[in-house]
């Protein structure tokens, strides 16, 4: 079966769905994205689609309203790729804007909605008035007639399944299929052996989350700088850098927090992170918006104390009650609870935590949900 994948090039989520099928039996995989991606950018990402042995093929223009013509070159390039290739299904890793491709394309797709793509940005395009309104309404009714047509649909929580379902409407079926984490291996590591150098030996707090404007850096950094000096004299704090010039002003902020401890990556290997999540004292996390995070998902699968916010888009059935919730997401609350879970973190918690993300965010388990509905298509295409 050849399955072409439309996708991010640069996210690893999407490169995670991908590489989970690279060594099925039968299976060889294709991928593409639009050619606003440059791989020169980020060298590294890229080389792990030759790693995974899946063809990477000519990227193609940008879907675009006011020319017409590029989105028409672009329909014909995608055409070509899947006749050349002898594409079975198409998959698009990403409902925005990938999947305004599907009305154009000859072979059955699917669609995975991810984050904030149907829970935020195709219902805002309803929203807007005069001659930009008119066109995001265009915009609409190619992703309604996208989703009518698909084969079949995915979301990665209930709340996109629900959102799909109510501002979509497709007729075609809409199937939950978590992101998921490689619950596993992760609680099987037993060795700080891919633990960074610098932090073996050493306690340490992680903030897991990018150091960007959407993950609420301002009430971590006003947090620590209320927590007691014995914390701080304690324990390192360590945290992952997002993009410039944010990131570089955020960092110097926490080097004015007198007596902070603190560490920032640039970029860590996915073994490095998950050795993290074992030997950290406490992951904490308080970002303005999210979903089903796999930062959280890790941490609960390495048994590591866990600080949520309180958010009314978290997948209750993972979140509640497997994890401290803060309830008012203020600074003051999230210092409190810093000091609270490292003096006494709730072994039930622990428990519970790993026990859901081992039920509900089992990567190898959600992915074999996506292989049936390949092999149904497969099956399908025989008969």
């Amino acid at each position: 079966m050849n399955i072409l994948y439309v996708c991010t090039p640069f996210d690893f989520h999407d490169r995670k769905w991908m590489v989970y099928f690279a060594d099925k039996p039968g299976y060889k995989l294709f991928a593409t994205w639009e050619n606003i991606f440059n791989p020169n950018v980020r060298p590294y990402d890229i080389e792990q689609f030759d790693n995974a042995g899946i063809t990477r093929l000519e990227t193609f223009e940008s879907f675009s309203v006011k020319k017409p013509h590029v989105t028409r070159r672009s329909i014909k390039a995608l055409n070509k790729l899947i006749a050349e290739n002898n594409i079975d299904v198409v998959h698009f890793l990403f409902a925005t804007p990938h999947a305004l491709w599907g009305p154009y394309i000859n072979v059955p797709y699917i669609i995975t909605a991810r984050g904030s793509d149907v829970l935020i940005v195709i219902p805002d395009l309803q929203k807007s008035t005069g001659l930009r309104g008119l066109a995001e309404k265009f915009l609409f009714r190619v992703f309604k007639k996208s989703f009518n047509k698909a084969y079949a649909i995915t979301g990665t929580s209930h709340k996109q399944v629900e959102a799909i379902k109510n501002v979509l409407q497709p007729s075609a079926p809409v199937h939950l299929i978590r992101t998921g984490v490689d619950v596993n291996t992760i609680a099987n590591i037993n060795s700080d052996a891919n633990l960074p150098e610098e932090l073996k030996g050493k306690e340490f707090i992680l903030s897991p989350r990018y150091l960007a404007p959407v993950y609420n850096v301002e009430t971590q950094i006003a947090a620590i700088k209320m927590l007691p000096k014995e914390i701080l004299n304690r324990y390192e704090f360590v945290f992952i850098k997002g993009g410039d010039p944010y990131s570089a002003n955020r960092i110097a902020e926490l080097g004015q927090i007198s007596g902070l401890r603190f560490r920032v990556y640039d970029k860590l290997t996915q073994q490095q992170m998950f050795t993290m999540y074992r030997y950290a004292k406490l992951t904490f996390m308080v970002p303005h918006s999210d979903g089903t995070p796999n930062t959280a998902l890790e941490a609960m699968s390495a048994r590591c104390p866990l600080i949520l916010p309180n958010l009314d888009k978290y997948d209750a059935e993972i979140f509640h009650g497997s994890c401290y919730m803060l309830k008012q997401n203020t600074a003051e609350e999230l210092a409190e609870a810093i000091t609270s879970c490292i003096e006494s973190y709730p072994n039930e918690l622990l428990h519970e935590g790993f026990a859901r993300a081992n039920t509900y965010g089992n990567r190898a388990v959600e992915m074999e949900k996506l292989f049936s509905l390949y092999e149904k298509i497969n099956l399908k295409a025989k008969n």
